[in-house]
Order: C-alpha cells, then sequence, then structure tokens
C-alpha cells in the first residue's frame, strides 16, 4: 500500500518535494537502512537507481460546495442552472441590485442586536460599513469586487463554518454552497436558520466543550491581509457575520429565482454522490489506482484515515 503525507493548504511544490523526501528519510528509517552513525552514506546508496513514483493531490477537504465545479448531470435543471448563474455573474442587468434589496436592514438590525447581546465587540463599527456595503450593487461592486476578497471578510468565514467537523459527524452552515440538509424554501426561512446556527448551536470540534458557532471566528489581521484596515482588523469579527449574510443572502436569492424548489433537490444528488463520500471516494481512488505511489496529500481533512 501507499505511503501518505498532509501538507499545508498553501503547500508548493518547493514544499511537496520537501514533503517527499522528509517521507523517504522516515521509510529509509524505519526500514533500518540507516544506523545512526552512517545515515547520509546509507541513504545515498540506497537511493541510487531508485525511482520514487509519487502522487501530489490538493483533495480540498475545507470546500463542501456542491456547486463549484460544472459536472456531467443528467438533468436539464441542472444545465439551465448553471447557465444562469453564469449569466447572472457576467451579465446581471437590472438584476444587479442594492445590498439591502436583497440583505434587508431588517436582517441587519437583527443581526446587530445578537451580536451585541453575544457580547462581540465593535458592533457599532460594523453598523457604520453597514451604512456604506448596503448600497452596493449585489454583483458589480459585491460579488465581483476584488478588495473584499482581497480582506478576506467573506471568504474567511465562509472557510471557518461552511462544514464543522465535529467529534461525530459534521454541521452545516445555512448556505447554498455546502450540503445543509435543511429545507430552504424562502429568503425568511434561511435566515432564521442561519441566526440560529450561528447563535444558538453549539459546536465541539476538539473534545474540549461546546461553543457557539460565532466564537470560531477570528480576527483578520492586517499583518497578514493588509488590504485590511486597523479599523477593519478591530472589527473584523461582527464584519465577518455582516459579509457572510450578505454572500448568503445574495446566493440565496439567486437561486430562488433561478430554479425555485429545484435547487435544493439538485444539490441533495450532488452531495450524496459526491460530497457526502468524498473521503471514501478519495480512499478507493488511492488505494485502487494509485496504491504504488508515495501519496502527499494537501489541504485533507482529519476524517480522512486511510489504513
Amino acid at each position: 500500500m501507499g505511503c501518505w503525507l498532509l501538507m499545508a493548504p498553501r503547500g508548493r511544490a518547493r514544499g511537496t518535494m520537501l514533503g517527499c523526501v522528509a517521507l523517504v528519510v522516515a521509510l529509509r528509517r524505519t526500514s533500518g537502512l540507516a544506523e545512526t552513525g552512517a545515515f547520509a552514506e546509507s541513504f545515498s546508496r540506497s537511493l541510487e537507481g531508485t525511482r520514487l513514483r509519487v502522487l501530489s493531490w490538493n483533495v480540498a477537504a475545507v470546500n463542501n460546495n456542491p456547486f463549484e465545479y460544472w459536472i456531467t448531470h443528467p438533468k436539464k435543471e441542472y444545465k439551465a442552472l448553471m447557465e444562469a448563474v453564469e449569466q447572472f455573474i457576467s451579465e446581471p442587468g437590472e438584476e444587479d441590485l442594492l445590498v439591502h434589496e436583497v440583505f434587508t436592514d431588517h436582517m441587519f438590525q437583527t443581526l446587530s442586536a445578537r451580536m451585541r447581546s453575544s457580547g462581540l465587540e465593535a458592533v457599532d463599527v460594523a453598523e457604520t460599513f453597514w451604512s456604506q456595503y448596503r448600497t452596493r450593487r449585489i454583483v458589480s461592486e459585491f460579488l465581483r469586487d476584488p478588495v473584499i476578497g482581497k480582506k478576506r471578510l467573506a471568504s474567511m468565514p465562509d472557510r471557518v463554518t461552511n462544514t464543522i467537523q465535529l467529534l461525530n459527524g459534521c454541521t452545516y452552515r445555512p448556505s447554498v454552497v455546502n450540503c445543509y440538509q435543511g429545507q430552504l424554501s424562502s429568503l425568511e426561512a434561511w435566515f432564521s436558520q442561519w441566526l440560529s446556527f450561528f447563535f444558538e448551536e453549539d459546536v465541539d470540534i476538539d473534545g474540549s466543550g461546546s461553543k457557539k458557532v460565532y466564537s470560531l471566528l477570528q480576527k483578520i489581521r492586517r499583518a497578514k491581509y493588509p488590504a485590511i484596515s486597523e479599523e477593519e482588523e478591530a472589527a473584523s469579527i461582527p464584519l465577518q457575520l455582516m459579509m457572510q449574510g450578505i454572500f448568503d443572502a445574495i446566493l440565496m436569492r439567486l437561486m430562488l429565482e433561478k430554479a425555485g424548489a429545484a435547487w435544493e433537490e439538485l444539490r441533495r444528488e450532488i452531495c450524496e454522490s459526491l460530497n457526502s463520500k468524498k473521503n471514501d471516494l478519495i480512499k478507493d481512488i488511492l488505494l485502487q489506482t494509485y496504491k504504488d505511489r508515495i501519496w502527499l496529500l494537501r489541504e485533507g481533512s482529519a476524517k480522512l484515515e486511510i489504513r
């Protein structure tokens, strides 16, 4: 059977090579080829004429979005939906609404009240930023704004809360971009479940005890993401909640407008075929097709165990 090594999410070619060398050294040591005083010489001789077969694979376990890639699907509704989404992003036209027409002022005020009652700091700063974001266009000035991406205000909370691995199973944020199993028949139904997820649901991810989902969010540091201002850094947790709410609401409205109730059935089918069984599929591919390789797996889940 192949040997495997989990790599850091940002590992590139150099990291892959170093990981491979480290793994080979470990294998040589455990096989008795290296003695304490003559390891370098033995290691050098042992590699002469040896060809290593290595597989590097970014399995992207942190991403559980069934709609990220265009797949082959037997239903015509899937193709129609994907074409409609593409058109919406590239040429939204009159559908490029203002943010507050989708994620409403009432929704933000409700979110703001929950953040305050939960003891989050700098909520007043987030309220100031809301006055700026509420009049942005949802596509041209939000989804396609590269600065928001550089600040990680929407992508970071999605990374943390999209699919939360628990000690037993996992839980999903009510959203289009994961395998959430609840019914999201309207924006109002989505928002109620979304608030409950962040502020009422208890999660235990490492055995240290249950905590609310919002407490998993961490400040976004300007030292790492220089596009973010000092003011935004100080208020980055409430800002992440605000931006995640806007993002999720936009995608919810898009699905409801373009596919009605059909999008949830499409998502369920895709999740059952690909996402929900992802670890099992990865194991099968590795053990059946690449069992004679050294595996360098990047962005792998702790739940991915291969024995």
